[in-house]
């Protein structure tokens, strides 16, 4: 990461995107007999049967297949393998100890990843080995995350719920008024218990207003255990308090001459003010209630006070930061509850910390933010941003990939799937699954995996191959050019064959509907690395490679944008921006068949790197990025692509300049988070309709 940030202050030229060259190689995950000399007839060193117990492998066995997994519990510590050879007379090692065919061997196991081998030696010397990994389910407490109201905390309202979020999903039949309890001097509340499994959220809801002036103590006992373990919390029970408002009047404030004082100022039960007065009537003659954030409030709490307070989100029609509703924030006016700016900021409250070089991805009506660097270091943190709602909610840290920025991510279903990357110790060649439904990590399978990278590039094959391709580059030594293909369902790696490309890092690669398309980056031609502007489709029905034409391409660069445009009217690769050789480009062209198509020159704006762009139909919107000077851009072009040759014009201007930020189509909006620019990584984002542009 550091030296991608020295490379932002010179001019391009003076870095390399990488350090010495080397060519990565595909390998199989099965080792094969070689036959003895003179021409005799080689003796079989296949197994012709392969058991465990507990458990079963994944695949079925095969004597061809020499790479199995077996899931099994978190309680077991020791599994029996039973391996027996086709020739009698063949030697049989199980993890490097003496065997016999047939027979069980009891292997120790540890919680995490356990290989096992199995080697069978024929007589004349030859030998294959079969690898069995016994995945043993690990175990983990579940934690406390958030509790509101926070420990501590006073002048609480007395009609407040109490609310405890977990690390992991709770069995919610274990969430209940005798593990969940809320007391004061010992005497327990009368309530309900709730849980929440997409939020992992418990709630208590007391029958009847608390005691004001008061003391509680909120327990969760070991009761309450996780839905996949059944372990309790933590250090169980875990407690804390917090401490109720006072009702009473201040001294020389008269209450409310409707009604009788105190409870003329609000229901206690239901938190609802009787009479809702404007901050203005608050006075010693109508004292009591203001109107706050939208709705009438009950005083008492440590932020509203009985009297005084200003009023709060009163005007929804031409407030820039309360337009339309409370806390829907406008770049510009406000205008009859609606922002004039087609640009509007994402909300704040409750966003992801600063960061950038993160993933982001577009699931129904919500964005998905993970990872990235941040000021402290790499993360693995996230959110989801709900733009409806406009609301930010954390994702889970249970099971959560290792910190890491760079990493590549696309969406499966309801499956966000994350690899590789870079950490502070250099390249990752791990992952991760969140299923958004529930959200819940899973880590995904080692075994086969491509080997650590970052740099590279990432698709997913739909229906009928449904996989996840990973291919090219760099190990942080050399750029590769191997790949492999995860199926989700499974959880198991195909390696891909070999393709007629050097290898290479910092290129692009998009899905057609039918091949991956890979183009452009840094590569290696064996002497040096070069820009290239060459490229490839892989086709996985048949699993080959087919070069692309090379007449009419853009000119040789790495870190441009590209993605499948489909509009109909035309459809094909389209790739934008970028740097090259002492120049960075506004220009790029659209692959269609077996063609390019010049794409015009950026419309009045920077050539750049770093940019990001979506394509909602028929539009294709770019913004951002960091020109060559090093500057970095707040502007962006939108291509309509319904007319031929495609038309372009300027986007208007609103987020702040940036670079690393991300960019997805979230229900017809562009939407950009994060990034970084001259002050350092940013935590602000915004999101452009396009259909509301002049």
């Amino acid at each position: 990461m550091r030296f991608l940030i020295l490379c932002l202050a010179v001019p391009f030229l003076a870095c390399a995107p990488g350090a010495s060259t080397t060519t990565g190689s595909s390998s199989s995950s099965s080792a094969s007999s070689s036959s003895g000399g003179g021409g005799s007839a080689s003796v079989p060193v296949n197994l012709i049967g392969l058991n465990v117990a507990p458990g079963s492998l994944n695949p079925a066995f095969s004597p061809d297949v020499t790479s199995y997994r077996v899931p099994v519990p978190g309680d077991t510590a020791r599994i029996a393998v039973t391996p027996t050879t086709q020739d009698s007379g063949a030697a049989l090692r199980v993890n490097n100890v003496a065997s016999e065919s047939g027979a069980p061997s009891a292997v120790n196991l540890t919680p995490g990843l356990n290989p096992i081998t199995v080697v069978v030696s024929s007589r004349d010397g030859n030998a294959r080995t079969y690898t069995v990994v016994v995945d043993v389910a690990v175990s983990t407490e579940p934690s406390v995350l958030v509790v509101s109201p926070t420990a501590g905390a006073v002048s609480i309202p007395v009609g407040t719920a109490v609310d405890v979020t977990f690390s992991e999903a709770m069995a919610a039949s274990t969430i209940t008024e005798s593990s969940f309890t809320v007391s004061a001097s010992g005497a327990l509340v009368s309530g309900a218990a709730t849980y929440d499994v997409t939020t992992q959220t418990a709630r208590f809801t007391p029958a009847n207003a608390l005691q004001a002036d008061t003391l509680y103590t909120v327990t969760i006992n070991a009761e309450a255990v996780d839905e996949d373990d059944g372990l309790p919390i933590a250090n169980a029970p875990y407690t804390w308090t917090f401490r109720t408002a006072s009702t009473t009047a201040p001294t020389g404030c008269l209450s409310n001459p409707d009604c009788a004082e105190p409870a003329a100022i609000c229901d206690q039960v239901q938190q609802q003010c009787v009479q809702c007065l404007q901050a203005s009537d608050c006075s010693a003659v109508m004292p009591g209630t203001v109107c706050s954030l939208g709705a009438c409030v009950c005083p008492g709490d440590a932020e509203l006070a009985w009297c005084g307070r200003l009023a709060q989100c009163v005007d929804l029609q031409t407030a820039t930061q309360n337009c339309g509703q409370c806390g829907h924030a406008c770049f510009g006016q406000c205008t009859l509850g609606q922002c004039v700016d087609p640009w509007e900021p994402t909300p704040t409250t409750g966003a992801p910390s600063a960061r950038g070089f993160h993933i982001a991805i577009a699931t129904g009506s919500r964005m998905v933010v993970w990872g990235g660097a941040t000021s402290a270091g790499n993360t693995s943190t996230g959110a989801y941003l709900d733009v409806n709602t406009r609301e930010w909610s954390p994702t889970s840290l249970a099971n959560v990939p290792t910190p890491r920025a760079r990493a590549t991510a696309v969406l499966v279903g309801t499956k966000v799937v994350v690899w590789g990357g870079e950490s502070e110790d250099g390249a990752v060649g791990t992952g991760g699954i969140l299923d958004v439904a529930t959200n819940r990590w899973t880590a995904i399978s080692q075994v086969n995996a491509p080997s650590p990278r970052h740099g590279h590039s990432m698709v997913y094959a739909g229906a009928p191959v449904s996989r996840v391709i990973v291919w090219g580059g760099s190990s942080g030594s050399g750029y590769l050019n191997n790949g492999a293909a995860l199926d989700v369902t499974t959880n198991q790696w195909t390696a891909l064959p070999v393709g007629p490309l050097r290898a290479r890092m910092e290129h692009s690669a998009v899905w057609s509907g039918s091949s991956m398309m890979v183009w452009g980056g840094y590569a290696n031609t064996g002497s040096e690395s070069v820009h290239v502007n060459d490229g490839a489709s892989y086709d996985p029905v048949v699993a080959t490679w087919t070069m692309l034409a090379s007449n009419s391409a853009p000119r040789p660069r790495l870190r441009h944008q590209a993605l499948w445009v489909d509009s109909g009217a035309s459809s094909g690769m389209m790739v934008l921006g970028g740097s090259g050789v002492s120049t960075f480009f506004g220009d790029g062209g659209l692959y269609s068949g077996t063609s390019w198509t010049p794409v015009s020159d950026f419309f009045g704006v920077d050539a750049r790197a770093f940019a990001t762009a979506v394509f909602i139909p028929p539009w294709v919107l770019s913004w951002g990025g960091q020109n060559y000077s090093g500057q970095f851009d707040d502007d962006g072009v939108v291509y309509d692509t319904r007319q031929t040759p495609w038309t372009v014009a300027r986007l208007p201007t609103a987020p702040s300049a940036r670079a690393h930020h991300t960019a997805v189509a979230v229900d017809g909006r562009m939407v950009i988070w994060g990034g970084r620019d001259s002050t350092g990584y940013l935590g602000t984002g915004a999101w452009l309709n396009p259909a509301a542009l002049p």
